[in-house]
Formats: structure tokens, C-alpha cells, sequence
């Protein structure tokens, strides 16, 4: 680790005085946290830093027989754009990742693994939220889907390697899980 980042994490640690959550939801909650820092030897100044705490979630690279990359198109209301993705999902509280990717897995795109790798973990924008994705390499898929509140709006589409990697040159795939996860398969190869 560096200096600079030691030191600022001891400093944090010190400064600390209080932490809330005043938003929670299903799947996420807004922390609070309260650090106090001292401007001279009689002053000190209150800040207050906001992080949005999930129990993570995963994505998973379904790879049929023929070697395509399924991946889904859908909606995504927070951003107002139909986007192209692998299947994801949000954790549940205290869920084993693996048992969460078989689900979003069958529920987005049809398809059961018999074979689910994992594929690392990486944070989604570690300066805001604690979310980590966990991601899989999906293979030996059968078809057996099991139905969702919202995969009735989830087209799902086939796509070589090279096929794929041209949509993330062009930016017609733009979600960062899945271009990392596509890259990181390429390079594997």
C-alpha cells in the first residue's frame, strides 16, 4: 500500500464519530457516516460522507455448445436505454453467490449450467458503493427456464467472441460487468 492512502485511511479511522442509514430498501440502504476533522487546535469541521451498501450481486457468461456468448437485451429504467448484458442479479441477503447466478441464470436467459466457474469479483464504483460483482463462466447449459416478475421484457441473443468484442469497440455493449467479463474470456483464450 502506498503512504499517502495508509495514512488516509488511519486518519479516517480516527476522525470516525457516527454512522446511520437513513434510507433502506430490499436491496440497498444509503450509510451515513460522520467524520470529524480538526481544522486547528480549537475548531474542528463535521463532514458527512454517503455510501450505498448492497450485498453484491453476480454476472454470468453463458457459453452454448457452439462457443457463442448469450447475453441479454433489456431495459434499464435508471439509465432510460435498452442495454446489452450477460445475465445479473442482485444478492440476497446472507444467498451464496453461486446459488444466486443459477437463478438470474434461468430467470434472464432459459438457460441451467451444469457447470458454473467462477470468475473473480470486482467492486462497481468502490468511490460510492460497497457493491462487489461476483462473476461466473456458465457451460453444459440446458434449456429450463424459470420465470421472473420482469424477464417477460428480456430478449435474449446469441453472439460469437469476435462478435461481441465489436460491440464493445463500437459501444453497443457499454455495461462495464459485462465488457470486463468478455474481455477477461477473450484473453483466456
Amino acid at each position: 500500500m502506498g503512504e499517502k492512502a495508509s495514512a488516509q485511511e488511519k486518519r479516517e479511522k480516527k476522525e470516525w464519530l457516527e454512522t446511520r442509514f437513513p434510507f433502506q430498501s430490499r436491496f440497498l440502504k444509503i450509510r451515513e457516516e460522520i467524520l470529524v476533522r480538526p481544522v486547528s487546535s480549537s475548531e474542528c469541521s463535521a463532514k458527512i460522507w454517503d455510501t450505498v451498501v448492497t450485498a453484491g450481486a453476480v454476472g454470468i457468461l453463458p457459453i452454448d455448445a457452439e462457443e457463442n456468448l448469450i447475453l441479454v437485451e433489456q431495459w434499464r429504467r435508471a439509465i432510460r436505454q435498452i442495454t446489452l448484458e450477460i445475465p445479473a442479479g442482485m444478492l440476497e441477503l446472507g444467498e451464496p453467490p453461486e446459488r444466486c447466478a443459477q437463478r438470474e441464470l434461468q430467470e434472464e436467459s432459459g438457460y441451467f449450467a451444469h457447470f458454473l466457474e467462477p470468475f473473480g469479483s470486482y467492486f462497481v464504483s468502490p468511490g460510492l458503493m460497497t457493491e462487489q460483482v461476483h462473476l461466473f463462466i456458465a457451460t453444459d447449459l440446458i434449456y429450463h427456464p424459470l420465470q421472473a416478475e420482469d424477464s417477460e421484457g428480456i430478449d435474449v441473443k446469441k453472439f460469437s467472441l469476435q462478435e461481441a468484442l465489436d460491440k464493445i469497440e463500437r459501444q453497443e455493449i457499454t455495461d462495464a460487468k459485462t465488457a470486463l467479463a468478455i474481455l477477461k474470456y477473450a484473453r483466456r483464450r
